[in-house]
């Protein structure tokens, strides 16, 4: 659901900042033990400010990580809130066939609840090799338009459909499969 969603990004983005924050720790702490060490301070509340600073120096890498996660968790949301409008049904999936992420129109589609589609491969809703036919078409061309295959549901019913693949620019090893 959309408030689970949030809740995720909510922890992630606290998980985020925990470890960030923890990492300006030991970077400060790690600093002011090397300029101890070469300069010889004894006293670190002296006139030389340079833990002052670093300490700053980590406040402001904090404030742009807050900022930077916030706008890829508001990013995040209207991906999903788009996805989750699209009429066609929408996979991505590995090479191997294992499906990442899917759309509300595919669960529809396939009749398949969204927990139990997570953990299934693509071939598991073909019928035949036609995956394995997909997969050596992909391995020569970055897209398939209109092509015509089988998607069987749990209750073995076979619907045509017509698909269109194409890998993902950044992950080449993803394909997005539209129906």
């Amino acid at each position: 659901t959309d408030s689970d969603g949030g809740k995720k990004s909510s922890q992630l983005t606290a998980g985020l900042l925990d470890v960030l924050d923890k990492c300006c720790q030991k970077v400060s702490e790690a600093y002011l033990q090397e300029q101890t060490a070469t300069v010889g301070f004894t006293n670190l509340d002296s006139e030389d400010n340079t833990g002052d600073m670093l300490i700053d120096s980590c406040e402001s890498i904090n404030d742009m990580m807050e900022i930077r996660l916030l706008e890829l968790s508001q990013a995040h949301d209207l991906i999903e809130s788009v996805l989750s409008s699209l009429n066609d049904a929408l996979l991505v999936i590995d090479l191997s066939g294992q499906i990442y992420s899917f759309n509300r129109a595919a669960c529809q589609l396939l009749s398949i609840a969204s927990e139990n589609l997570l953990g299934m491969t693509f071939s598991d809703l073909l019928t035949g090799d036609d995956f394995k036919q997909i997969k050596e078409q992909m391995s020569q061309h970055d897209s398939l338009h209109d092509l015509f295959i089988n998607v069987q549901t749990p209750e073995d019913e076979l619907i045509p459909v017509l698909a269109n693949f194409s890998r993902q620019e950044k992950y080449k090893d993803r394909i997005i499969a539209v129906m």
